[in-house]
């Protein structure tokens, strides 16, 4: 699955690796979140870095022979994994990927650095790309008044004070087939997750999706499936793939195949480990919101050819 990333990185130039930085602030009207991208200059050692960091990477994953799982989708082993997504349904993402191949951007200036979000490397060959994303973290920057210095074949040297580390690791990596045609990004391969906490914070995930379970209340109060959706949603809060699940099942209008009879009948023929109210509602326990939310979203299935019972990591509707 990653052979176009690792095609493009080994046979792209160095000296077509250029570096982004991202600042990230929020409109004052909506609330969203706006990123602004800057540009930098590198060395073309420093693009032969980037790339091999990023080859590197990739074949110490596959080497532990992972499974490829969808994000949002709870693992059910301790075996290694990569989790990828389709790019169209990262936020902001799409947004992101326009301005990054525009041809005019402003140079990152010194007092951009203390408010830096993270940073993306875009490596070209030919007309295809690879994005590598990187939320950036503040002790990377050596803070002004602090002495640093180099030390080399026994005489120190005194160093800018404004200094950054770069990582050795990326928190996501897609692939682009075509940079200057005319394109549309859901053509494209997803978007494969390395750090998922780090990921889900450069995109700001729980506050998007918060925001759209937030619209849903009176949809999913109407339904009263769960006796307390306050508590659902501040459960969800607490890991990013519960609570896009949340935002995607109230999106999709899954609760219309769902009421409280079901979801007994459901529950007693599974032996699931869920509680329901004088009311038939679902009793909503941190212990058991992934129960609940594979409930909510009709994950639990058998199957008509061996009658063996399911639970379903994803669904293709036919």
């Amino acid at each position: 699955m990653m052979e176009d990333l690792i095609d493009c990185l080994q046979e792209s130039d160095r000296s077509l690796v250029k570096l982004f930085f991202v600042k990230k602030s929020k409109d004052k009207h909506t609330g969203e979140s706006l990123f602004t991208i800057l540009k930098t200059g590198i060395t073309p050692e420093m693009g032969e870095e980037f790339k091999e960091i990023g080859l590197s990477q990739i074949k110490d994953k596959l080497e532990k022979n992972p499974e490829f799982i969808e994000y949002g989708v709870l693992l059910s082993s301790d075996s290694e994994i990569v989790e990828h997504l389709d790019i169209y349904e990262v936020p902001s993402l799409p947004e992101i990927i326009d301005n990054i191949f525009q041809s005019e951007h402003d140079l990152v200036t010194e007092q951009d650095l203390e408010h830096i979000w993270g940073y993306i490397v875009r490596i070209e060959h030919e007309n295809e790309a690879v994005l590598l994303i990187k939320k950036f973290t503040p002790k990377k920057l050596l803070q002004k008044g602090k002495f640093a210095c180099s030390f080399r074949e026994g005489q120190f040297n005194k160093l800018d004070p404004q200094v950054i580390t770069i990582d050795i690791s990326y928190d996501a990596m897609f692939y682009l087939r075509a940079v200057e045609e005319e394109r549309t990004i859901d053509q494209d391969p997803p978007i494969y997750i390395f750090n998922r906490s780090q990921f889900e914070s450069f995109f700001g995930f729980v506050e998007v999706y918060k925001k759209e379970i937030e619209s849903e209340t009176e949809y999913i109060t109407r339904k009263g499936v769960v006796n307390d959706i306050g508590q659902l949603v501040t459960f969800c809060e607490a890991d990013g793939r519960k609570i896009k699940k949340l935002a995607r099942l109230l999106k999709t209008r899954q609760l219309d195949t769902i009421n409280p009879a079901k979801m007994r009948t459901i529950a007693d023929y599974y032996h699931l480990d869920v509680q329901f109210d004088s009311g038939g509602k679902l009793i909503v326990e941190e212990k058991n919101i992934w129960t609940i939310l594979r409930i909510l979203n009709d994950d639990y299935l058998k199957s008509e050819m061996t009658d063996f019972r399911y639970e379903s990591r994803s669904k293709l509707k036919k």
